[in-house]
Order: C-alpha cells, then structure tokens, then sequence
C-alpha cells in the first residue's frame, strides 16, 4: 500500500527486514507469506531472492532514507506482523526498536502500530460484510 515511497534498493531492504520480521514469534504463518508474496509483487520485486542480511545490517542501510520512508516501512512491517490477526508482545516490542533505531519516539511508533491493527480490523470488518449471506 505504501510501498510506492520506496525506490528498489530501499524494496529490497525492505523484503530483508520483512523476512526478519516473520520470524520474531518463530513462527511463519500462512497469512504472512501471502503478505511477503504480495510485498514483492507491490514492489516489482518478484523474481528477488533474499540476502538472508543481518537486522543490524539492514537497520543501518536505512539511515540515510526519508522519515515517510521509514514510516511507511514501519506500517507495512507492522501489516505483516498482523497477518496472524494479532501483533503479540514480542512483535510490537520488536517494531519498537526498530523504530526508535531510527530515530522515532515511542509515542509515534504506538501511534502507527495502533493505526496498523485499527485499518487491519476495518478491512476483515469490509470483507465480512461484503461476503455476508
């Protein structure tokens, strides 16, 4: 949805942090590969083949980008985290560092996670509704 901001090294950064991000709980579900599937299609990016490239690594190659870069990769991060219909304690602890690694305040990074989760459940809440019988 965002990802439009990002030029295609910042894409391909961004499905290596997508992947790290998957595997904060240990667990990969159905719902956040469709996700990561989807990111590479959104990005044009579908033949790219991960780097498997450190957190720290990818955390620092970001340093140089814009903050409605990184917020937006913070919001689609966080879409993929909340795949599962849920971003668990660990997930959000973990979107919080990284956002604070780049220099944002809690406040603000609350702020998009709660928007993430509220935009997540008014899209189910859509398709419910519109495939309601």
């Amino acid at each position: 949805m965002f990802l439009s901001f990002l030029n295609e090294r910042e894409g391909k950064l961004f499905l290596e942090l997508a992947n790290i991000a998957m595997n904060v709980d240990g667990e990969v579900v159905e719902g956040e590969r469709t996700a990561f599937h989807n990111y590479k299609v959104e990005l044009g990016l579908q033949d790219y083949v991960l780097q498997n490239k450190s957190y720290k690594d990818v955390v620092m190659a970001f340093q140089g980008s814009k903050k409605n870069v990184l917020r937006a990769i913070i919001v689609e991060i966080g879409g993929v985290l909340d795949a599962d219909g849920k971003i668990d304690v660990d997930e959000e602890n973990w979107l919080t560092t990284l956002g604070k690694e780049w220099g944002f305040k809690e406040l603000e990074i609350k702020k998009l996670i709660r928007w993430i989760q509220e935009f997540n459940d008014l899209l189910e809440e859509g398709y419910n509704l519109i495939n309601k019988r």
